[in-house]
C-alpha cells in the first residue's frame, strides 16, 4: 500500500508528434498492464503537445516514465519536460485519458 509519505505526483508533457498518433491510448494500456497502482490523467493540449499527471510512488513514476520513453511512441517524441513533487493524497482515483 501506498503511504501518503512516498506518494508522489510526476506532471509531464511530452512535445513532437504525439497528438494523432494513439499517444494517450498506448500509456493507458502501459499504466493498466504494468502499474496498476498509478492514478491520473492524461490529454491533448491545444497546442499540440500532451500532458501527462500520473500519482504512485517515485519509483512507479520513474519507471512508467522510463517505459513511455522506450515505447513505440519514442521516436515521435521530440521533447519531455517534467517534474516529480511528494503530495499528501491522491487527487485521481483511477488512471483514465481526457
Amino acid at each position: 500500500m501506498t503511504t501518503p509519505s512516498n506518494l508522489h505526483r510526476l506532471d509531464a508533457v511530452f512535445e513532437g508528434d504525439v497528438q494523432g498518433v494513439g499517444f494517450r491510448w498506448t500509456v493507458l494500456r502501459i499504466v493498466g498492464d504494468r502499474f496498476p497502482s498509478v492514478t491520473g490523467e492524461i490529454e491533448n493540449l491545444h497546442d499540440g503537445t500532451v500532458r501527462l499527471a500520473a500519482e504512485g510512488t517515485p519509483g512507479e513514476l520513474r519507471r512508467l516514465l522510463d517505459t513511455i520513453l522506450v515505447s513505440r511512441l519514442a521516436p515521435g517524441i521530440r521533447g519531455v519536460r517534467h517534474a516529480s513533487t511528494p503530495i499528501p493524497r491522491r487527487r485521481y482515483s483511477v488512471f483514465s485519458p481526457r
